[in-house]
């Protein structure tokens, strides 16, 4: 049989979890496996409950034989199981025996007393509608147990997701590397290529200053090569003139 049929053929046998998960460890069945079990048995409680209906019908019972006290009844009435209840069912059952009692209290207020008679052979005395109120909330006892293993399942699950993450973080910086030293690095790139970049700017700056001055070097220099022209024309012109002047003389006589 499987470890899941077995708890709740266990919890429905009226066994606390503390019970069930003795004798399942001393069968030899896993703590994991049994821990599975109780949750799985809780979701199935939660989502199909076994006795949600007895209790709400226990009540309209107990109405119909406070209205009608002269009618005997065939047999005894049992009073309700409590059955093993998840962290949910509690509520809907104390949110249902509310409903039947606000339906109840009115019709009771109304309706005289009933008479009291003595019991007849064969027939259990009435139980009063009381021992039924003070007999559900036993059935809520098992929340207490299931209390803590919510908070562990959620420490446990917070412990694992925190877990992975460390991990998931430690392989991003071993493909990565440190953060802080990269930024280090690419940092001192940076700010080496600025002062490269700076250095570039202050060596084209002295080049047009000095293509700036070879340019007024050279417009100088033509200046002074054109005054030298003007005086080399203004002496050659002398010298040409006399020599014109005894040619032409020259010219003359020999005519």
């Amino acid at each position: 049989m499987p470890t899941l049929e077995k708890v709740m053929q266990m919890q429905q046998q009226g066994k606390t979890d503390a019970e069930i998960s003795t004798q399942l460890q001393n069968e030899g069945v896993p703590a994991a496996e049994i821990n599975d079990s109780f949750n799985q048995a809780k979701i199935k409680n939660a989502v199909s409950p076994p006795g949600a209906a007895a209790p709400e019908q226990a009540p309209m019972e107990g109405m119909q034989a406070s209205i009608m006290p002269n009618q005997p009844e065939p047999t005894a009435q049992t009073p309700p199981q409590a059955q093993p209840m998840t962290q949910e069912l509690p509520a809907r059952l104390d949110a249902a025996a509310q409903e039947a009692q606000a339906q109840q209290f009115p019709q009771q207020q109304a309706v005289a007393p009933p008479e009291v008679y003595p019991p007849q052979e064969g027939f259990a005395p009435e139980q009063p509608q009381d021992d039924y109120y003070q007999q559900t909330p036993q059935a809520y006892s098992q929340q207490d147990y299931y209390a803590p293993q919510g908070g562990t399942d959620t420490e446990t699950i917070s412990e694992i997701a925190e877990q992975v993450t460390t991990e998931k973080l430690n392989d991003y910086k071993k493909k990565v590397g440190d953060i802080a030293s990269f930024k280090n690095n690419i940092q001192d790139k940076v700010n080496d290529i600025d002062d490269r970049l700076k250095r570039i700017e202050n060596s084209i700056d002295k080049l047009q200053q000095a293509v700036i001055g070879k340019i007024g070097e050279f417009g100088e220099s033509n200046a002074a090569v054109h005054k030298d022209l003007d005086n080399l024309h203004g002496t050659v012109a002398k010298l040409m003139n006399p020599l014109i002047d005894n040619y032409n003389e020259l010219k003359k006589i020999s005519k």
